[in-house]
């Protein structure tokens, strides 16, 4: 018995280790669960292939020189392989694909009357803050106007001029007037809240996006969008935002993440008017999830993760099946009984 558990025990170790790596691994990148599946298809196919060589080899001095099947049996296994790495490359491609388009966004830019609106930019800057437990952002948005831009775009000459006098309401419903800066501009204010999708195990990641505003007021005769290098910055938990577009400037503290967007070309291109990301849930805010999602975040990585959790969870699959065969063989058919003479 001594025996038997010290020759087991390092294979237990090694199966183990593999199925710990796999699982993390996938649940950082879920595309990864190709290579895992065509690993153990790989490996049992090599397991029921090879039994033929393995039974060629033990009886190879009783039986003489290798049989048929047992040439077949490694050819065969030979074969596996080159369909295993053939299949991990196309698992690498599709890997490596491009990222997804969920629509949304911006709106057309016209009015209620059907009539194209021209469009132009204004400073903004938005805050936002996740809260888990409720599942929403609450946001606080700022657009700053120069004093002589709203008499300059109003619908008609007497609107500007009534907006010269009152310009509490020129951004319509939502919007509360502030006053003026120090700088001389005039900032109006919108509190929202918008849900955040955020699924259970074992999905860990789920996609959301933030719309950013397009200001369409009846009282202005133009939509008026984010100015480049306007912002959004984000506050959440620690390791709950991933592969987040456009690209973030993160900064990490002792209870929360800091994410800080610099926004471009949004008068241009209406479906840039959002900003996009993966949410974590419980299991996925934490440091290693978080390392193993940005280690496996190179496309070089995947390709050679892919390979590895390939090639290892066939091993593994490999080994147990072994085990399990030699645990519980199968039982032969009784001789028959010689006939009497």
């Amino acid at each position: 018995m001594r025996v038997v558990l010290t020759r087991r025990l390092p294979l237990a170790v090694v199966v183990v280790a593999i199925v710990s790596v796999t699982a993390l691994l996938v649940f950082a990148r879920p595309a990864l669960w190709i290579a895992v599946l065509v690993g153990a298809g790989a490996g049992a196919a090599a397991y029921f292939l090879l039994r033929p060589a393995e039974a060629g080899r033990r009886y190879r001095r009783a039986a003489g020189p290798p049989t048929r099947a047992s040439r077949s049996g490694g050819a065969l296994a030979v074969a596996s392989i080159v369909v295993l790495v053939a299949a991990i490359l196309i698992a690498g491609v599709l890997l490596s694909g491009g990222a997804r388009d969920e629509g949304g966004g911006g709106t057309s830019g016209s009015g209620g009357n059907g009539v194209v609106r021209g469009v132009r930019t204004v400073n903004y800057h938005g805050d936002f803050t996740l809260d888990v437990n409720r599942r929403l952002w609450r946001g606080r948005e700022v657009i700053t106007v120069q004093p002589n831009f709203l008499a300059q775009y109003a619908a008609t000459p007497r609107v500007g001029r009534r907006l010269a006098r009152r310009p509490a309401r020129a951004l319509g419903p939502g919007w509360t007037y502030e006053g003026d800066r120090d700088s001389g501009a005039l900032a109006y204010v919108r509190v929202r809240t918008e849900s955040v999708a955020i699924r259970g195990f074992p999905r860990v990641l789920s996609h959301n996006r933030i719309d950013i505003p397009e200001v369409d007021s009846w009282l202005l005769r133009v939509t008026l969008v984010p100015a480049d290098k306007s912002t959004v910055a984000l506050r959440t938990p620690v390791f709950a935002i991933y592969d987040e577009s456009p690209e973030a400037k993160r900064r990490h503290t002792h209870s929360e993440d800091r994410l800080t967007f610099t926004l471009n070309g949004l008068a241009d291109d209406p479906s840039s008017r959002q900003v996009e990301m993966d949410v974590a849930n419980g299991w996925g805010r934490n440091s290693v999830f978080g390392h193993a999602r940005d280690f496996t975040g190179w496309t070089v990585v995947k390709w050679l993760l892919g390979l590895v959790l390939a090639i290892a969870t066939a091993v593994a699959t490999y080994l147990v099946l072994r085990v399990v065969k030699g645990r519980w063989p199968e039982k032969k058919a009784p001789d028959a009984p010689a006939a009497a003479a």
